[in-house]
């Protein structure tokens, strides 16, 4: 039975995407940077500063320094999310929680930022693609492995998943249930 099982996450094989964070960066300083140096542009954007106008302005340095230290912020707190988890996975503070799905809950996209969740047993986790963290959270609207239909092998701790092994169709259907 466990040989069915196929490894779809691991907190081990998954690493913060630096390069999408710094591409953000870089484009928000270049945009800047286009209307810094660009007189045409500057006028066009900011009628009522023009270039120099927006040079002193206060505005114009906040916004991409704002941007930069959020999107900068949100990859150092993924960082210290995975090595928190991976320590106390280290640790043995893992639970593994194995069968069919009690009651699963697929996220919709035309809800917007709704979550999936699942019931195993007792326990029940949620996750979604719209809150991004270092744990699981690929829902099956945008691909992700668990259906109603899966028999699944998670290692977590608390409720974020951090291994998750999953067999297709191997069990009845889950029904769409309201959680506690």
């Amino acid at each position: 039975m466990a040989s069915e099982y196929r490894l779809v996450f691991s907190l081990h094989l998954q690493h913060p995407h630096l390069g999408y964070a710094f591409l953000g960066v870089i484009f928000i300083w270049g945009i800047a940077g286009l209307l810094f140096w660009n007189r045409k542009l500057a006028e066009w954007v900011f009628p009522e500063w023009g270039r120099e106008g927006l040079r002193k302005s206060l505005l114009f340095w906040f916004v991409p320094s704002f941007f930069s230290v959020i999107i900068l912020g949100s990859v150092v707190g993924t960082i210290v999310e995975n090595t928190d988890l991976t320590d106390a996975e280290r640790r043995g503070e893992t639970v593994i929680t194995e069968g069919c799905l009690k009651s699963f809950h697929s996220m919709s996209r035309l809800v917007g930022h709704d979550v999936e969740r699942l019931e195993i047993g007792n326990e029940a986790f949620s996750y979604s693609d719209s809150v991004y963290t270092a744990a699981f959270h690929q829902p099956e609207v945008a691909g992700g492995p668990i259906h109603a239909d899966s028999r699944v092998r998670i290692q977590s701790i608390g409720t974020k998943i951090v291994r998750l092994e999953v067999a297709d169709h191997a069990c009845p259907f889950a029904p769409d249930l309201t959680f506690r």
